[in-house]
């Protein structure tokens, strides 16, 4: 389900994105996500067990403030002078 939905944001809002855009953008939102859970572990008591090995999931949200940060290098429609 979560699949399904970050491709029709891409499909949606990353017109003009290049491949090095779209990489740019699944890191970006690998770090919100990480930061996230990371906060999530500073709420937990000194309980070594659940702080063993904490999962971390890229969810919608992550990607939707990784667009927040990460654009388009490239133009639609414009073409590069020689």
């Amino acid at each position: 389900m979560i699949k399904e939905e970050i491709e029709r944001v891409v499909g949606e809002r990353c017109d003009g994105f290049s491949g090095a855009d779209l990489a740019a953008l699944v890191r970006e939102a690998g770090v919100v996500a990480l930061k996230r859970t990371l906060g999530a572990l500073d709420d937990v008591d000194d309980d070594v067990e659940k702080c063993k090995s904490p999962r971390v999931v890229v969810d919608l949200p992550d990607f939707l403030h990784a667009l927040g940060k990460v654009g388009p290098s490239c133009q639609r429609g414009s073409k590069a002078k020689i």
